[in-house]
């Protein structure tokens, strides 16, 4: 798996907890926040190009596997140089504003603030240097 590797070396229980904490954290977050949320999500206004409901958790699940897979690759590259915090900083913080997107948006109703948080995490990111 050469994608996981950083330097020539992969470290398994590194790899596989940076993988776990985002799925199973998103499945978690989509058991408690996303109850009854399919026919709100099918009242929704959508374009004619939105996907079925089901189509959600496989590419949450795929988008967070790669997301932990780049939060390992860049722990792994910053580690020899002292700066884990500032790589893992911006990451952790998209991460839960990621997380907080479901509740925001479906439990509680808040469509402009679950957009707006979302798109400010996304600016940061692509400002902070991920």
């Amino acid at each position: 798996m050469e994608v996981a590797s950083v330097n020539g070396r992969i470290h398994g229980k590194n790899l596989a907890a940076s993988i776990l904490v985002p799925v199973v954290g998103g499945a978690l977050v989509g058991a408690l926040a996303n109850r009854g949320t399919r026919e709100q999500y099918e009242r929704l206004t959508n374009p004619s190009f939105a996907p079925p409901g089901w189509v959600f958790p496989v590419v949450w699940t795929a988008l967070y596997k790669m997301m932990g897979v780049a939060k390992y690759r860049a722990q792994e590259a910053a580690k020899p140089l002292g700066r884990e915090r500032q790589v893992l900083a911006p990451y952790e913080l998209q991460l839960g504003l990621n997380f907080l997107w479901s509740f925001l948006f479906f439990k509680w109703g808040l469509r402009g603030d679950g957009a707006r948080r979302n798109g400010g995490a996304s600016r940061y990111s692509d400002l902070g240097g991920v």
